[in-house]
């Protein structure tokens, strides 16, 4: 006899494979090899501005294979300028915003969620997990309704529902970490980066968001290496403001020039669009980073 499959069932009967949409899920070993940290600091990132903190904090843990003795370098390690470290096995990432509440729970159960569509979120990060890692662990404390709970668990394939609750335990510090393990060995050649050179990544990816001036402090810690992303990290800015056709704009330029101890090969640019009732003037072209640009 088979052994169940994870599927889930709507209220109009339709059920979702959890193990196929997995394996359809196209990820790029090498050029999105850091997607499934992205999605972890995305969520910790959202997590402690809904709860508004002030002090948040996210720290984002390395664990090596340090049994791996002499490493055998191959086409792709001698591309890669952190060759010479130890293959990244587990990820840990830890934060201390809003928690796995009842809500927020309901929202990782509910594959494709809405619950952030407007923070543009597509609700199938989780999925990048396990497609790249044999399980997630999660262990979040939070305070709902005046009281202080705790929901443990284990996500993974090999459970018939993704689901494996864990062992329950008082408690603690509001305070939630998402543990990702057994790095799969499709992607271990390229999962050897140093520190700083994740920190870099990061800014890059996030660089939206840090540029509004309020984020949380996030570390990256690699055994006693502990490297934190401060203002000091970010490009010069400045901004500006004009009038077209009886709207106002807000403009932020970045420097392209900027060259930080990130080894930053470039930014992203965004593209902006006029508003309807001025798109059949004239419009304007401008030359944005040395990029042509449609606005």
């Amino acid at each position: 006899m088979d052994a169940p499959t994870p599927e889930t069932t709507s209220s109009a009967g339709m059920r979702t494979h959890l193990k196929g949409r997995v394996e359809n899920l196209k990820l790029n070993p090498r050029r999105d090899v850091l997607q499934s940290v992205f999605e972890a600091v995305s969520n910790s990132i959202q997590s402690i501005v809904a709860a508004d903190r002030r002090d948040g904090v996210i720290r984002i843990e390395l664990f090596r294979n340090t049994a791996q003795g002499q490493l055998i370098l191959s086409e792709v390690d001698r591309d890669n300028s952190d060759r010479n470290l130890p293959e990244i096995s587990s990820f840990r990432i830890t934060d201390n915003g809003h928690g796995f509440t009842e809500q927020n729970y309901d929202s990782f159960l509910t594959l494709d969620s809405r619950a952030k569509a407007e923070l543009g979120g597509k609700g199938v990060g989780r999925l990048v997990w396990l497609k790249m890692f044999d399980a997630v662990e999660i262990d979040s404390t939070f305070v709902e309704g005046g009281q202080a709970s705790r929901r443990r668990f284990s996500f993974s394939l090999q459970h018939p529902t993704g689901i494996s609750p864990l062992e329950e335990k008082p408690p603690s510090p509001t305070e939630t970490s998402i543990t990702l393990i057994g790095l799969l060995p499709r992607y271990r050649p390229y999962f050897r980066h140093r520190a700083q050179t994740i920190k870099g990544e990061l800014v890059k990816h996030f660089l939206s968001i840090f540029l509004d001036g309020r984020f949380p402090r996030i570390e990256i810690i690699d055994g006693e290496e502990v490297h934190a992303i401060t203002a000091d990290d970010l490009p010069p800015r400045s901004s500006t403001s004009f009038e077209l056709a009886g709207h106002s704009f807000d403009v932020r330029l970045i420097s392209m020039t900027w060259r930080a101890s990130l080894s930053m090969q470039q930014l992203p640019i965004s593209r902006a669009r006029l508003p309807r009732s001025i798109s059949k003037t004239k419009r304007p072209v401008g030359n944005c980073c040395a990029r042509r640009c449609r606005i």
